[in-house]
């Protein structure tokens, strides 16, 4: 399956349905990261509590 870039897809749509498209991506990259975070935060916390045993 063939991913459209975020441009094709404005080019398809009007201008405010393109925004919110571009918007809700921006919104999932910065959710996308903070899970990141958290895991890796979960992640350095088992270590410590490994090292320290």
């Amino acid at each position: 399956m063939k991913h459209r870039s975020l441009t094709a897809l404005a080019k398809e749509h009007d201008l405010e349905t393109s925004e919110k498209i571009i918007k809700s991506w921006k919104w999932r990259q910065l959710y996308i990261a903070s899970l990141e975070e958290e895991l890796a935060a979960a992640n350095r916390d088992k270590e410590e509590d490994y090292v320290q045993k």
